[in-house]
């Protein structure tokens, strides 16, 4: 298995997870779990080379997810929209809106 592979598991529930909590704040436990796990799984599920990019944008924002502003980062990166990692927060958010809109009851 490539490393490509083991990417979205890595790196981008922690950039979900932000984008979830400031987007969907209201969200229940189940369904925001269940949005995550399904923003992870579409990523792990791309063709490779859009896969790769995805893997560079969130391998170098991982550690300023580890950090206790991962909020502000999420927020700089949607305040300022900087190229490519602009469209990171983009796919993110656009898949967790269509799941929870696709799921809700």
């Amino acid at each position: 298995m490539a490393i490509v592979d083991e990417i979205p598991r890595a790196f981008v529930p922690p950039f979900a997870e932000t984008v979830i909590d400031l987007d969907l704040a209201g969200l229940d436990p189940a369904a925001r779990a269940d949005a995550i796990d399904f923003v992870v799984h579409r990523i792990a599920t791309m063709p490779t080379i859009p896969r790769l990019g995805v893997f560079v944008i969130s391998a170098v924002l991982a550690p300023l997810m580890r950090t206790g502003q991962r909020t502000r980062v999420v927020q700089g990166i949607a305040r300022t929209n900087p190229p490519i990692v602009g469209e990171y927060l983009r796919l993110v958010r656009g898949l967790l809106v269509s799941r929870v809109w696709e799921t809700r009851q």
